[in-house]
């Protein structure tokens, strides 16, 4: 009869992580981030979890972030619903091990505990790997877009609620009045097209006329009659990993939803690379790629945003 394998200190960590009571895991968190020291641990805040919204490795195979509850109360089922239809399109993302709802210095947080997915973000690649590695990448995550748009909705917002964010990064959507689970993708088009308009060069100081907004919204980039798909507008260098075998992952599902297919370029325009000229190019040549070339009408649009 075989002898049973030792269990490792790191097997018995990672198990807390998967088993542990939800009011125990916030502990175990902060026990662990200081155990295995991937990063410096930030100054602990009276709720003693340390404030990390960025993803912080807890354990070999496992990370952590917080994410604040404030205007995002439907978060949570929006993230799950869309890391869930990802992955189940065949999209390499890594799976959500835990979720739980915390308080930290009288404030609301998520916690989510994901799978830690080994290799170097785009944010690092790009200014050492050459132009055949950055073609190879962008076709890549041109494939993933392609099976993602191949999925359809009726109405905008989250995956999962149909929700908006109100802090969201194109527009305040609540503020606008757009509503909840009827929105169309004509509602989308009128108000992009709408700040599109409000914030063209060519106006100046300009009057809000109801002849200048008809004009807007019929002549800016979006079309009314786009379709509503699965898309992720937070495809940030930051968060697309290569990982050691040469494929590309998509992290963060945070700005995942139904929306026009050009979202998810509009995302990608700043690319977060300093003064490295190299890298702004080959992020250009990989968005270029990634996106195929299409939606030009929307291009201008975002350039304009931009």
């Amino acid at each position: 009869m075989p002898c049973r394998p030792e269990v490792t200190s790191v097997e018995s960590d990672e198990e807390a992580i998967r088993t542990c009571p939800d009011e125990e895991l916030p502990g175990l968190v902060d026990k662990l981030w200081g155990k295995y020291k991937f990063q410096p641990k930030p100054k602990l805040p009276m709720g003693r979890l340390p404030l990390h919204y960025t993803e912080k490795r807890i354990s070999p195979n496992y990370t952590s972030r917080l994410v604040w509850t404030a205007f995002r109360p439907h978060f949570l089922i929006d993230l799950e619903a869309a890391v869930d239809l990802a992955r189940s399109l065949g999209i390499r993302t890594p799976p959500i091990e835990r979720s739980q709802k915390i308080v930290i210095e009288e404030r609301c947080y998520y916690l989510i505990i994901s799978r830690y997915i080994p290799g170097k973000s785009l944010k690092k690649l790009l200014p050492q790997i050459d132009r055949e590695e950055t073609i190879r990448l962008a076709f890549q995550l041109r494939s993933m877009l392609e099976k993602m748009h191949q999925k359809t909705n009726r109405y905008a917002g989250g995956i999962g609620t149909l929700a908006f964010d109100r802090g969201g990064i194109f527009m305040t959507w609540d503020e606008i009045g757009l509503p909840k689970g009827t929105t169309t993708a004509k509602d989308i088009a009128n108000v992009v097209n709408y700040r599109w308009g409000y914030r063209r060069e060519t106006h100046g100081d300009r009057g809000e006329t109801p002849e200048k907004m008809e004009w807007d919204i019929k002549n800016g980039p979006l079309a009314p009659n786009l379709p509503l798909v699965f898309t992720n507008y937070g495809l940030m260098p930051r968060r697309l990993i290569r990982d050691n075998n040469g494929d590309l992952w998509i992290t963060r599902w945070d700005n995942a939803g139904w929306y026009p297919a050009c979202f998810d370029r509009a995302s990608m325009i700043v690319g977060i690379f300093g003064k490295d000229r190299r890298a702004h190019q080959e992020w250009k040549l990989f968005i270029s790629i990634a996106n195929g070339y299409k939606w030009s009408r929307e291009k201008n649009g975002q350039q304009i945003h931009g």
